[in-house]
């Protein structure tokens, strides 16, 4: 997955013609974005990280059905804001679309399945020491899918220049419950020499 992560943005990067850039990215997309920060820290000009990128905390020793059902049931439930009516309509509908497509389901529960703890942002933690990227990590307190503590503050002090803010009252998408707040973060951070 790792080597996936580091092609898939290097790949996207390369057909904009695009040397260096500010990367964004949530859960599985934060995971990807410390990926290619690593193999590539001359590439990335400032990271964010708005969410737990993806198995922050590592992935709760479950096997097989039992794992999947585990994080699909979170998915389900809390997955995403602190409270499931904040989620907008128009998203909601994509999410049941998804689930509706024939497969949907099972692919699920085989990428769950195939899930490891060295295939995660855990495994990361080590190599977080090295990067001396500016980061800038928008965690929701309410996280239900990659918890903030102790992961967030954790990755966070790794990072030589890593900051972290805590935002009260949302969950595993910030960005989703608190527009505002998450945009005012990022441009601050971006506009930062």
């Amino acid at each position: 997955m790792r080597i996936h992560a580091v092609d898939f943005v290097s790949g996207i990067l390369d057909a904009l013609k695009v040397e260096r850039a500010s990367i964004v990215g949530n859960s599985m997309g934060g995971y990807y974005a410390l990926c290619f920060a690593l193999a590539h820290p001359t590439r990335v000009h400032k990271l964010i990280i708005a969410g737990g990128p993806a198995g922050s905390a590592g992935l709760r020793t479950l096997a097989g059905e039992d794992k999947a059902a585990a994080i699909e049931a979170r998915m389900k439930g809390s997955w995403g804001p602190a409270e499931p009516g904040r989620l907008p309509d128009d998203l909601r509908e994509l999410i049941d679309a998804r689930r509706a497509i024939p497969g949907s389901e099972e692919t699920w529960r085989s990428m769950m399945r195939s899930a490891r703890q060295d295939r995660t942002t855990l495994s990361l933690h080590p190599e977080l020491k090295g990067l001396r990227t500016p980061a800038l990590f928008i965690w929701g307190e309410q996280d239900q899918i990659d918890p903030p503590q102790p992961a967030a503050t954790v990755i966070a002090q790794h990072m030589p220049n890593g900051r972290l803010i805590l935002l009260p009252d949302a969950g595993h998408m910030p960005w989703i419950e608190k527009p505002e707040e998450c945009t005012a973060h990022i441009a601050e951070f971006l506009a930062d020499a």
